[in-house]
């Protein structure tokens, strides 16, 4: 489980591919304790268009999913 800290809107043009790249990136708190980490880890992922990010706001507890090749499938609100 994650807690949002940021929500970004992508939108830009590849230039290894001249590709425009379009979808969010979202900034997450990693909840998990640790023992070589003081504090909380954070990561940031690229979540493609398809995948509604609308109804997801700052302090949202999440669930990332992601598909066989690695890339995030879907967000899911928990709780």
């Amino acid at each position: 489980m994650y807690r949002i800290l940021g929500i970004e809107t992508v939108d830009y043009v590849s230039r290894k591919t001249g590709n425009r790249v379009q979808g969010t990136r979202l900034h997450l708190q990693d909840g998990t304790a640790y023992e070589d980490t003081m504090g909380n880890r954070v990561l940031s992922v690229y979540v493609k268009p398809a995948v509604n990010t609308a109804d997801l706001a700052l302090g949202d507890d999440v669930e990332v999913l992601y598909n066989r090749f690695g890339s995030v499938d879907d967000v899911r609100r928990v709780g």
